[in-house]
């Protein structure tokens, strides 16, 4: 009789953004979580995954704001207060 090991399934990329962006299902979070157990380096490659995204998503941030906007409103409310 052969000896079957058992494994899971390696989480794809989206899978993981939607671990990462707290939307996963219940079925991905546990096929993370599992995925997470099986290695230490499983968790340094989520965790690095993790840092890009954050990194992108505050670039996107910042650049979504419009300073100039930013700062008329700025002379306004000081203009108004004196």
């Amino acid at each position: 009789m052969e000896n079957i090991e058992e494994y899971t399934i390696q989480p794809g990329s989206d899978v993981l953004l939607a671990y990462i962006r707290e939307t996963a299902t219940t079925e991905e979070h546990r096929l993370v979580e599992e995925w997470l157990k099986e290695d230490e380096a499983n968790e340094k490659l989520l965790m690095q995954v993790a840092g890009i995204y954050y990194a992108q998503h505050t670039q996107e941030r910042i650049q979504a704001r419009d300073s100039l906007a930013a700062f008329d409103n700025v002379e306004k409310k000081n203009k108004t207060e004196q």
